[in-house]
């Protein structure tokens, strides 16, 4: 019997979610039993910060353009159709709909197409600001009136996708997954790299340095924090456009002493093993892989209480949610886990109970392939 041909196509490869969801999709690959065969490509730039070692992993097709504004990707793209024939074509971000929909109307064809949905568009830059209703409008639009199914990573943008007219029968949900075990690597050389000694509290946080992370909230919890807690440090792994501003506001308060900003990391679950807990501040959230890193780690946790983050903590038992932009709850919830051990073992044992029960990787990809073959029926 013939493999059921899965196109995975995808704009740029960096190192964000997205790129990470395209990466185990292959995965689906080993699983006999679905009979499912997923090739990918993706349309790519050399001007762009892409993962080239990835794409190469996993024998991507390159699709290569120079610019943004080079359109030759749609004859490139519909000529690989041409030659695949896949029966489904899988698109990702906010940009999937889009590419899927142009692609068919100058081919002429009617390529079924399904998507995976990783929340609203956000502009990286200043100068396309006015781009984001438009770009998150005419998602939803092919969405409602060509995509045959989308996929979310939580109930929370599913609920957003149906509140704004999509068929309730078009969208399933699928957790984010990781592998069961990450690479590790010595707690004190790793606190060593940085400065810190074996006896800190050290608080982390790994995201894009961006206002909604909302690690200016963190900031300012954290001279409360070390205003009771010397011995407490923060070390914040990322980059992004707020850095300079955030390495200010921890000298304006007095703090530059107890905040390391380390800047990007590719080996961000390694350096998890040097934190005593994770801390993640954000004001708006789908399904965030970096708070499943900590979950699989097994740190405590102190999370806002927004998007998919309750989706993946339950407050009291993996982890501890606080409104966001209160710095004075997310101050009060670490020194808790700070003064008493015991609470950060048990939230650290929670988090990782949660995360074996609900987000490994086997589970994410068993219940992709089982989406993936409904789509092509």
């Amino acid at each position: 019997m013939n493999k059921v041909k899965i196109l995975s196509l995808v704009w740029g490869f960096s190192i964000g979610g997205i790129s990470k969801y395209a990466c185990n999709l292959h995965e689906i690959n080993k699983l006999d039993e679905f009979n499912l065969e997923i090739e990918t490509a993706c349309i790519y730039s050399s001007n762009w910060e892409s993962d080239l070692k990835k794409l190469f992993e996993i024998n991507a097709q390159l699709i290569l353009i120079d610019s943004r504004t080079d359109f030759s990707w749609i004859r490139q793209v519909n000529e690989l159709i041409n030659t695949m024939r896949p029966d489904l074509i899988l698109v990702h971000g906010f940009n999937g709909p889009v590419i899927a929909h142009i692609c068919n109307i100058f081919s002429r064809r009617k390529s079924k197409f399904a998507c995976s949905y990783h929340g609203l568009y956000s502009a990286p830059k200043l100068s396309r600001r006015l781009l984001v209703p438009i770009v998150n409008i005419l998602q939803v639009f092919i969405y409602k009136k060509y995509a045959k199914s989308i996929t979310t990573v939580c109930m929370h943008t599913r609920d957003y996708l149906i509140a704004k007219g999509i068929d309730t029968r078009k969208v399933s949900v699928i957790h984010n997954g990781l592998p069961l075990e990450a690479p590790r690597k010595d707690r004190v050389l790793l606190r060593e790299e940085i400065g810190l000694n074996r006896d800190d509290f050290v608080i982390g946080s790994a995201s894009r340095l961006d206002t909604m992370k909302g690690i200016n909230f963190l900031i300012d919890a954290m001279a409360r924090v070390v205003d009771k807690m010397p011995h407490a440090k923060l070390v914040i792994i990322g980059e992004g456009n707020c850095k300079s501003k955030l390495e200010r506001q921890c000298l304006d308060l007095g703090i530059g002493h107890a905040v390391n900003f380390t800047g990007y990391k590719a080996n961000v679950p390694q350096w998890l093993n040097a934190f005593d807990l994770f801390a993640f501040p954000t004001l708006a959230e789908a399904h965030s892989i970096g708070l499943l890193e900590a979950m699989r780690a097994g740190l405590p946790i102190v999370a806002t209480n927004v998007g998919g983050n309750p989706e993946s903590i339950e407050d009291g038992i993996s982890g501890l949610l606080v409104p966001p932009k209160d710095a004075v709850s997310l101050a009060n919830a670490i020194v808790s886990c700070i003064k008493d051990q015991r609470i950060s073992e048990t939230l650290g044992r929670g988090a990782r109970r949660r995360f074996e029960a609900e987000f490994t990787l086997e589970k994410n990809i068993q219940r992709t392939a089982n989406w993936l073959f409904s789509c092509v029926d």
